[in-house]
């Protein structure tokens, strides 16, 4: 999260006076991001989460639905990681993996639309679902379906 867009995102919104709540799977990255916003004297907490089980997922949405308001949440997760051709169990374990941060993420980024009006939601996408790369079906697969649903949020919401 660190270098990407998400750490990015997150570096912005601190800016502009939101509490940031950052997760990810590696806890040194968050910790770097949510060190370097308290550094600029302003609030955040980094988790260590894995989204792909769903209850990390859920775990996280509990701790980010007990705050008094949520105002953004963002999407950013996935695993591009090259697999030179997969055999059929690391393309099945692949899309398992990616469908359920492609699918149980926004289900519970859509529970949170429902309840606040106010919510923007964020779904970063990859340009390797437009113009696929060798070895790299598995996750592009899954980013389109990520952006399906995020246009369907955008509306719905």
């Amino acid at each position: 999260m660190s270098r990407g867009i998400g750490g990015a995102l997150a570096r912005k919104f601190a800016s502009e006076d939101y509490h940031v709540i950052l997760s990810g799977r590696t806890v040194e990255k968050v910790q770097t991001v949510e060190e370097e916003i308290r550094n600029q004297g302003n609030s955040a907490i980094a988790m260590q989460v894995d989204v792909s089980p769903t209850k990390d997922q859920d775990s996280l949405f509990e701790h980010v639905e007990s705050r008094d308001k949520v105002s953004a949440v963002l999407s950013n997760a996935g695993n591009n990681a090259n697999i030179p051709p997969p055999s059929r169990k690391e393309l099945l374990d692949s899309f398992e993996e990616l469908g359920h941060i492609g699918h149980f993420s926004p289900q519970n980024v859509q529970f949170s639309l429902s309840n606040s009006r106010d919510l923007e939601a964020f779904f970063a996408g990859a340009s390797g679902s437009l113009s696929v790369r060798p070895n790299f079906g598995h996750f592009a697969s899954t980013k389109v379906v990520l952006r399906m649903l995020a246009q369907s949020l955008a509306r719905e919401y």
